[in-house]
């Protein structure tokens, strides 16, 4: 296994490597090395060890877009968007029965979310940037102080039967130890998971501490 250091608009077109496979549910014990799989190949994208970088990927990742290839097209997104100025806290997600890692990245010029796919052993299928995902409220939102993104993860949930299902995301700490949960539900009208109210965020931030 390699190493790189992670460093803490549009969709750039010519960064668009989707590949379709076959992939499991998650399990919980997974999370971790996932996301710091993700960590390490974007840290390798940035340091520009694009060598170091294709040995994440899958036999087919490594067929279809060699280190060479890779260094092409992440010149052409630093060339569109900027030199990479600050990276953001990773999130778990599943889309179409893929699992797959989202790091928020802020260029120079643009903000742009970079979605890397990893199949059912944990290697990098695909990867692509879509414009960031920065709701007008969370733009004012300001984390707590306590709040340290290196001592958590994040990963979307969904539980309980139609038409009650419930939606949201699971925040736990950096450990595979046991540990107590709560689970925090909106009421009082409409909300979004953070219960946002203007620029707060109360559930994010207990969630956070």
């Amino acid at each position: 296994m390699v190493g790189c250091v992670f460093s803490s608009g549009r969709r750039v077109g010519v960064l668009a490597v989707w590949l379709v496979l076959a992939a499991g549910p998650i399990a919980y014990g997974q999370v971790d090395d996932r996301v710091a799989t993700a960590q390490a190949f974007l840290g390798c994208l940035t340091e520009g060890k694009f060598d170091e970088a294709t040995a994440y990927y899958d036999e087919t990742m490594a067929r279809v877009l060699p280190a060479e290839k890779l260094r092409g097209t992440w010149e052409s997104v630093i060339n569109q968007a900027g030199a990479v100025t600050s990276i953001g806290r990773p999130r778990m997600t599943q889309a179409g029965g893929m699992d797959a890692v989202v790091i928020p990245v802020t260029f120079a010029k643009k903000q742009l979310s970079l979605r890397i796919v990893l199949d059912s052993e944990g290697k990098v299928s695909g990867f692509w940037l879509d414009p960031a995902e920065a709701p007008a409220q969370a733009k004012a939102f300001k984390p707590a102080g306590y709040d340290n993104a290196e001592a958590y993860m994040e990963m979307d949930v969904e539980f309980g039967e139609a038409p009650w299902t419930v939606k949201g995301k699971l925040t736990r700490p950096r450990t595979r130890s046991i540990v107590p949960a709560v689970v925090l539900v909106h009421g009082s009208g409409p909300h979004d998971e953070d219960e946002t109210i203007g620029p707060n965020k109360p559930f994010r931030d207990l969630a956070a501490g």
